[in-house]
């Protein structure tokens, strides 16, 4: 569910809320890193994640 909502919250452009629902679903499922770095709808954070 917070993958989701990050993808929603990105397209929709508030990066910071996308980074941190993206920062839970991956303690809640690390497997999702995988999916992030290929997920179109992440795009906009792709090079940013590290700030």
């Amino acid at each position: 569910m917070q993958y989701n909502l990050a993808c929603y919250e990105c397209l929709l452009g508030d990066l910071a809320v996308a980074k941190a629902r993206l920062r839970h679903a991956f303690k809640l499922d690390a497997k999702l890193r995988g999916c992030a770095l290929d997920d179109e709808d992440l795009k906009a954070i792709w090079d940013s994640f590290g700030e």
